[in-house]
């Protein structure tokens, strides 16, 4: 094995993820759960077996949430010491963390709060680039010519859409005195969203391949 901490710390990042989507379809158990209890709460007042199954749900996906990440952590600090470019995506996962104590500090300001999203969403697409780039780098200096080529999609998948999202973000409240610009803003919204979810499948795919090629 050329690379021995690149690989437990890939292996981590990988598996982080596998518990991150299993706590995304928890919790959207959960809303769905919410739902149908607020239609039963119209019809019968005994509700409170399923309330207490779509606490329960959304508790377990919230657990599962905080091991999930902290597992990323540790997979990015392992990494690192192979590569430096996941030493980069380590300092990109901590920033949100910092403005997230700023948005909690300055909560009475909504000027702040938006910058705190605005922050959050940036630096979590260039730490997911920066591990892509990592993986890239041993990739090169392995000779697989195919995992660098995969990258090199990853890479436009995840900042095409971003850049998109963006976009309609901006028509949206910069048009926003123009009906058919909102409506355009929200049309594109949706498609960067569809786009998203692409991206995300091929980024776990690729995390997966990543994985095989610096265990052999």
């Amino acid at each position: 094995m050329t690379f021995p901490f690149a690989y437990k710390g890939v292996k981590k990042i990988f598996i982080s993820e596998i518990l991150t989507i299993v706590s995304v379809i928890i919790m959207v158990v959960s809303g769905i759960l919410a739902l149908a209890l607020i239609k039963a709460a119209q019809q019968s007042d005994d509700v409170a077996a399923g309330a207490v199954a779509a606490v329960v749900t959304f508790l377990c996906g919230t657990c599962l949430s905080i091991p999930a990440f902290i597992l990323y952590l540790v997979g990015i600090l392992q990494a690192k010491k192979d590569e430096q470019q996941f030493y980069y995506a380590f300092v990109f996962v901590i920033m949100p963390i910092i403005a997230s104590v700023f948005a909690a500090l300055f909560r009475e300001y909504q000027l702040v709060q938006n910058i705190a999203q605005l922050v959050t969403s940036l630096c979590e697409v260039i730490a997911m680039i920066m591990i892509i780039t990592g993986i890239r780098e041993l990739a090169s200096r392995l000779g697989n010519v195919k995992m660098v080529n995969s990258a090199n999609l990853a890479f436009r998948m995840i900042t095409g859409v971003y850049a998109l999202l963006i976009i309609a973000r901006v028509v949206e409240f910069v048009f926003d005195f123009l009906p058919a610009m909102v409506v355009l803003g929200a049309v594109l919204s949706v498609a960067a969203g569809i786009l998203d979810i692409v991206a995300h499948i091929y980024y776990f795919i690729y995390l997966g391949r990543a994985v095989k090629m610096l265990k052999a």
